[in-house]
């Protein structure tokens, strides 16, 4: 006989699409860093090839969070998400512009 399991978690999620237009993609080829800072300093970073539409995932303790994205010497505006426990919340990032 099998039982229920209830899982608790003590983290949330933040996650998103990187879109990569145009000339940006020329410069190198680098990766695009998404790095999230706590309000307390944590610092959590996913690193992607800076090929267009790329995901990713972070999983970072509840609380305020600033994230942003670079692409080689790009930066992004800094976007602040407040996460709670085993909450996803959802921040997409663009270099250049679609055609």
């Amino acid at each position: 006989m099998h039982k229920a399991l209830t899982v608790h978690t003590d983290v949330g999620f933040i996650t998103g699409i990187v879109q990569v237009y145009g000339p940006v993609t020329k410069e190198g080829g680098a990766n695009v860093t998404i790095t999230a800072q706590s309000e307390n300093l944590q610092t959590t970073t996913a690193i992607l090839a800076s090929q267009h539409g790329r995901q990713y995932c972070l999983v970072v303790t509840p609380g305020t969070w600033l994230v942003r994205a670079e692409l080689g010497p790009v930066k992004s505006e800094s976007q602040e998400v407040s996460v709670q426990n085993g909450e996803e919340v959802k921040v997409n990032f663009a270099f250049g512009k679609s055609e």
